[in-house]
């Protein structure tokens, strides 16, 4: 079902409307074909983890993959809300079916549910990587006014993404991943993005915002805010937890970060932080004298 909704975890899912729940049901039940999408109380955690990694790009290895009985195709039905960009990869590699001019049906073939896409990502940036520009250690297709990375390296850490460290801080701590006292411009998009460790019930129980304050500090806003539970991009127990916004104005001071249940004393573990204008791609190949790693808006392609 596009819009996706998975709803009972706690951990990992995503709500939406109950117009799209109660239609899925419908057609599920007269077309004789299992739901992929669930909504019920108490769901097993690690089932709602692998359900939602059928989303992530073909780079990363789907665990659903070795639980599913046949290889029969998936049809898709999608009620035209507005859907995010996993969902509509997955309708770029599927065939329609049927338009009634409210709903669609879609036909997306196992072979392309599962298909490892890294060589066509690797190959595409290795016809365009003479073109790109330099900034510091990263390749871009343009000059960006703000580009902010922090692999946690230097830090101590139980659980690491990639490289040799990541942030290990409490939950309840207020913690700022970063903070501008102005230059954002206000009529431009920008996405941040940073793998979030998912494993261990409520680890995902947190808050993530960007909190916009005049340029006095008063004032204050936390508008655009996301969470771990509803990422799509999972690999392994890591997830990528990205999110698209814009300010209000260039004076304002900005502050990205998270925090979670304030009487917790449970750990989380952030790697791999990410700013950038949302119409900018970022490049850097892992080790940086070998072909690795690509490293391509925080996705890592092997």
């Amino acid at each position: 079902t596009l819009p996706f909704f998975h709803v009972g975890t706690e951990n990992f899912g995503v709500e939406f409307s109950e117009d799209n729940i109660r239609t899925s049901c419908i057609v599920s039940y007269w077309c004789n074909i299992p739901l992929m999408a669930s909504s019920a109380a108490r769901s097993p955690i690690e089932e709602g983890k692998n359900i939602m990694q059928f989303f992530s790009p073909g780079y990363i290895k789907k665990t659903i993959e070795g639980d599913l009985p046949s290889k029969k195709d998936f049809l898709i039905l999608y009620n035209k809300e507005l859907i995010n960009d996993e969902e509509k990869s997955m309708l770029e590699n599927s065939t329609k079916l049927f338009d009634n001019g409210k709903y669609e049906l879609w036909a997306l073939s196992y072979k392309n549910a599962f298909q490892n896409n890294s060589v066509e990502i690797i190959s595409k940036y290795n016809s365009q990587k003479d073109s790109l520009l330099k900034d510091r250690d990263f390749s871009v297709t343009q000059m960006p006014d703000t580009l902010a990375y922090s692999g946690f390296d230097s830090l101590k850490s139980e659980f690491v993404y990639k490289g040799s460290g990541a942030l290990q801080v409490k939950k309840s701590d207020f913690t700022v991943l970063f903070q501008s006292d102005g230059g954002l411009k206000e009529n431009e998009d920008y996405t941040v993005s940073f793998w979030y460790y998912n494993k261990g019930e409520l680890r995902n129980q947190v808050l993530c915002a960007v909190e916009e304050c005049d340029k006095d500090g008063s004032n204050c806003r936390w508008d655009i805010i996301w969470d771990p539970r509803r990422s799509m991009v999972i690999d392994g127990d890591w997830s990528l937890l990205e999110k698209k916004f814009r300010i209000k104005d260039n004076t304002e001071k900005i502050r990205i970060f998270v925090q979670g249940d304030v009487k917790s004393n449970q750990l989380i573990y952030i790697d791999e932080f990410l700013l950038r204008p949302s119409g900018v791609d970022v490049y850097k190949l892992f080790p940086a004298n070998q072909d690795t790693t690509l490293f391509r808006n925080n996705r890592w392609i092997n």
